[in-house]
């Protein structure tokens, strides 16, 4: 059985691809076995016979998948009679409430009918240009500085009006300059451009705010649970009379020291978050025993070692 479905996802055929999705599913449930058993033509009739034969695996595979679905032809059509109508159920739940059909939640915000009709047709059906635009941006940042940021983007804005001097007879570059004038093209361009880095700068500083109450969220967390097991540490002695201590196991000082540096990151002012001090992970695991405790000690030693002032 093999079937590749490849409908572009992008206006008229978004919604066609509804239609194919909703068509899909009740086929599920009263396709004969059997007529997946071939690779010679479609066994869903919504899909031409020579699409089918476009967007199929090459003929070896074929071939081979074939050879065994016949040699094995009774226990591969019982196993399709159980298995279709849960793939059919499993179809409508997945793709019912994005184009509207079975079960569905009609009120659903990511529902194909729920989205403007006009913005739909100009959807993309390929991330091309975001990946082109990192690309340059990149390319650019390689040349310019790693802290270029607005200048490579500036750069990129100016290279989209490459149009203005395509096809034009030799000699109209001089016309350039008028469009680059008050008025003219260019400016509107990099206006719009200026626009645009400072909307994105309020979002940047609304995302900015949504992610400190999530920091701070969890500093408060983690300080009721290190109350509750008599913390946070203050010194380096604490740590060290906590890690000699036989009342707990390995895996619970582990679990304590976590949470004891993730604080200390959290609360730190005099290091960045970003310090070697304040690791949590290496390769997606958390790090030894004694990592945690050294690298607290240090942080701790660090802000305990001014001299005490004594106000008179």
């Amino acid at each position: 059985m093999l079937y590749l479905l490849q409908p572009k996802v992008a206006g008229k055929a978004q919604r066609s691809r509804g239609d194919a999705a909703q068509l899909l599913a009740e086929l599920l449930m009263v396709v004969n076995p059997t007529t997946l058993l071939q690779t010679e033509e479609p066994a869903f009739k919504f899909i031409s016979k020579e699409r089918f034969q476009q967007t199929k695996y090459d003929n070896e595979i074929c071939s081979a998948i074939v050879q065994v679905a016949t040699t094995y032809q009774s226990e591969v059509t019982r196993l399709l009679r159980m298995f279709l109508p849960k793939l059919a159920t499993g179809f409508q739940k997945q793709k019912g409430d994005i184009f509207g059909f079975g079960e569905h939640d009609a009120a659903a915000q990511y529902s194909v009918t729920q989205m403007d009709k006009e913005k739909l047709e100009k959807a993309p059906i390929h991330n091309l240009d975001a990946e082109r635009s990192v690309g340059f941006v990149n390319y650019e940042l390689s040349r310019r500085g790693a802290k270029q940021l607005k200048v490579a983007s500036a750069a990129q804005v100016k290279a989209k009006s490459s149009d203005l001097i395509e096809r034009r007879e030799p000699g109209s570059f001089r016309n350039y300059s008028k469009e680059a004038r008050k008025g003219g093209r260019i400016p509107e361009i990099l206006l719009a451009w200026e626009k645009k880095q400072e909307e994105l700068k309020k979002q940047g500083l609304k995302d900015k705010e949504i992610a400190n109450v999530a920091v701070d969220r969890r500093r408060n967390k983690d300080l009721q649970t290190l109350k509750n097991m008599g913390g946070p540490f203050t010194t380096a002695a604490e740590v060290n009379t906590y890690v000699a201590a036989t009342d707990a196991d390995d895996t619970t000082k582990l679990g304590r020291l976590y949470l004891e540096v993730r604080y200390a990151r959290d609360t730190a002012l005099s290091l960045p978050k970003i310090s070697d001090i304040f690791r949590l992970l290496k390769s997606y695991k958390k790090l030894p025993l004694d990592a945690y405790a050294i690298n607290l000690k240090l942080y701790l030693n660090n802000i305990t070692s001014n001299a005490d002032v004594t106000l008179q």
